[in-house]
């Protein structure tokens, strides 16, 4: 049996109930990271085998933890299911069976009765071994009843969203009717706004998931200090915010100002991120109550309300953008502050440039190819992500500039290291427009033979849009050596069998469907049943946005072919990744 070595106990999302070489199928476990060692006494290590019987690995431990005798031990599954609590047994049971594949992996937390009667809060981390081992389960059982801290804990999770702290819809609601029973009795008006994030999806896109998190978390900030007691601020849904207010006076008095006041303070200033500074596009719309009949609505009749009043103000903003269109001008980037002038002064100064990302096998760690992402120099000669520039010259029209540009530094960058593969992002426009297609293509061609280094991806989404000329395009392209990818797999609501008209050589799965798959049952199978069809058609996948171990090694057990994140490696000025 391996040796456990246990240089600290905390969190369990650290305990690696895996290899510790990253791409090795042998080695001991790695070390539990994070707390003192005080702690030890709290966690007890277990095997179980396909019959359900438990091997605990210090007996004294389990006695002190169970606070029971020698007799009072659980033997097997049954037995020790019999201590959880009723409401957590079903759950366990749930989460017990989805370990039914090599690699699966649950984390679950649960209360135990003890010997004396009281109640603990546990949580377990188990993983399925290989079907040849002598036990098919491990697992680990820690205290952590200290980090549930009771009853409060869990009711305040249950009322508050995970990523803002904001009240949850549910939640809102009823601090809504608190509010509306308030200004009832001090025959006072109010107002419920609806605030809402439009471009969030570009940010995801655009910069990663963790980005539109920060964003999120930074939006709520802001809105909390515009609010006073007994305002209420929360959630609904991932976009949209609700701020509920009465008794409005001063400058506040008029709903239309606090609507541009709250503007103002979301959308007039970008967020500072570690991805560079980012601005928010918003809807807001608003619905007064006071002693009108509007009075008599109930919370949720109210806040549906402002979800319609979002729907004409909308269709309008879509009318005069069409409107401009008609009558031949630019569409105004208020978000953006980019103009067509801007993005043509960037690539004519040779200002937009390459950062690759390494993309790695998944088996062996070695090096496949390079993704290459746009990066934008600022005067001061920094660079940073071209997200905003990308997003800008979408809605302008213009982004298949950035995609000839890429494509240049990438072929100087095969003639100066031909040994190199790299992957090039290609937009919707290139894909559609026939001028832009036509000079792209004239481009690869010029590659010549170093064209079977380049795989070019194309989002999902923007492939199903028009599936005719993104297989043509697909077609085009593997004629002159390249490959074809699919981006962003598994975002977009289409099939398999759509996808696979396209003819792909590789599909890349969404960020959003690996991030925390380690811990995630649910992922874990979605994602393998993507794999296990891929493998029928024959085409690669590469799972993105990899960025901790226990995902690392649970993904190469999905048979995932290559993988992409920063546990591999952050996008650099120059490729030079080292396994």
């Amino acid at each position: 049996m391996d040796t456990v070595i246990i240089d600290k106990l905390s969190d369990l999302d650290d305990v690696a109930l895996i290899d510790d070489a990253p791409f090795s199928e042998t080695g001991t476990r790695k070390s539990v990271q994070g707390t003192d060692g005080l702690d030890l006494i709290q966690s007890v290590f277990l095997n179980r085998d396909e019959m359900g019987r438990c091997d605990w690995r210090d007996i004294s431990v389990l006695k002190k933890l169970m606070k029971c005798g020698a007799s009072d031990i659980p033997l097997d599954l049954q037995s020790w299911t019999e201590v959880i609590h009723v409401d957590d047994r079903r759950d366990y049971k749930r989460a017990i069976a989805s370990l039914a594949w090599e690699g699966a992996r649950i984390v679950k937390r649960y209360r135990i009765q003890r010997s004396d009667l009281t109640w603990l809060w546990v949580e377990e981390t188990a993983e399925r071994l290989s079907e040849d081992a002598e036990f098919h389960t491990r697992a680990i059982i820690r205290d952590v009843s200290h980090e549930v801290k009771g009853d409060a804990n869990i009711a305040w999770r249950a009322r508050h969203d995970d990523v803002t702290g904001c009240l949850n819809k549910t939640a809102f609601s009823g601090a809504l009717e608190t509010l509306l029973a308030l200004s009832k009795r001090l025959d006072t008006q109010g107002s419920v706004f609806r605030i809402r994030l439009t471009n969030l999806d570009n940010i995801h896109r655009v910069y990663g998931f963790e980005a539109g998190k920060i964003i999120l978390e930074a939006v709520c900030e802001r809105l909390r200090d515009l609010v006073r007691a007994p305002d209420s601020l929360g959630v609904d849904g991932e976009t949209d915010f609700l701020l509920a207010v009465i008794a409005l006076t001063g400058v506040d008095s008029d709903p239309e100002k606090l609507k541009a006041r709250l503007d103002k303070a979301l959308s007039y200033l970008p967020f500072v991120t570690p991805f560079g500074r980012i601005k928010i596009d918003l809807d807001i719309s608003y619905v007064q109550f006071s002693d009108t009949s509007e009075a008599s609505l109930s919370a949720e009749a109210i806040i549906q309300k402002t979800f319609t009043a979002l729907e004409p103000q909308i269709e309008a903003e879509n009318d005069a953008s069409d409107a401009a269109h008609t009558d031949g001008f630019e569409p105004h980037i208020e978000h953006h502050d980019i103009t067509k002038g801007d993005i043509i002064s960037a690539l004519n100064e040779r200002r937009i440039s390459l950062a690759y990302q390494p993309i790695v096998h998944a088996r062996t760690g070695e090096l496949h190819h390079y993704e290459c992402l746009l990066r934008l120099r600022k005067d001061d000669g920094t660079l940073e992500s071209a997200g905003q520039l990308i997003m800008a010259a979408e809605t302008l029209g213009l982004v298949h500039w950035l995609d000839r540009r890429a494509l240049e530094i990438a072929t100087k960058t095969l003639i100066e290291k031909p040994s190199l593969k790299l992957a090039l992002n290609v937009s919707a426009v290139t894909l559609t427009s026939d001028k832009a297609r036509d000079g792209y293509l004239e481009s690869l061609k010029a590659l010549g033979h170093n064209a079977g280094q380049v795989t070019l991806e194309l989002t999902e989404t923007a492939a199903l849009n028009d599936p005719t000329k993104a297989s043509a395009f697909s077609t085009a392209v593997r004629a002159l050596g390249c490959e074809f990818s699919i981006d962003d797999f598994g975002s977009g609501h289409t099939s398999f069998r759509n996808l696979m008209a396209i003819e792909a050589e590789t599909i890349k799965i969404d960020g959003s469907l690996i991030q925390g798959i380690a811990t995630t049952p649910q992922m874990q199978n979605f994602v393998r049943m993507m794999v296990d069809l891929a493998q029928t058609f024959s085409v690669k996948t590469v799972a993105e946005m990899v960025e901790d171990q226990a995902d690392a090694v649970l993904l190469r057990r999905l048979g995932v072919d290559y993988l992409q994140g920063y546990l591999f490696g952050m996008p650099s000025a120059t490729p030079n990744y080292k396994a």
